[in-house]
C-alpha cells in the first residue's frame, strides 16, 4: 500500500499499552529538552469520545 508505514511493537497494541508507550517516549524528550523545569505527568489516548486510556507518572518513574 502506498504511503503505508508498518510499526512493530514489543507489546499488544491496546489503548493502555499505546498510552504507556507514548508516555515513555515523550517523557524522555521532555527530560532531554527541559531538564527539571518541565515534567510530563499524564498521557491520555482516546479510542472513542467516551473511551480512553491514561498513562500516569508513578512514584517509580
Amino acid at each position: 500500500m502506498p504511503g503505508h508505514k508498518t510499526v512493530i511493537l514489543d507489546r499488544v497494541p491496546t489503548a493502555e499499552n499505546l498510552a504507556r508507550l507514548a508516555f515513555e517516549r515523550l517523557d524522555a524528550v521532555y527530560r532531554d529538552t527541559y531538564g527539571n523545569h518541565l515534567q510530563l505527568e499524564q498521557v491520555r489516548l482516546y479510542e472513542t469520545p467516551n473511551c480512553w486510556a491514561d498513562a500516569l507518572r508513578t512514584k517509580l518513574d
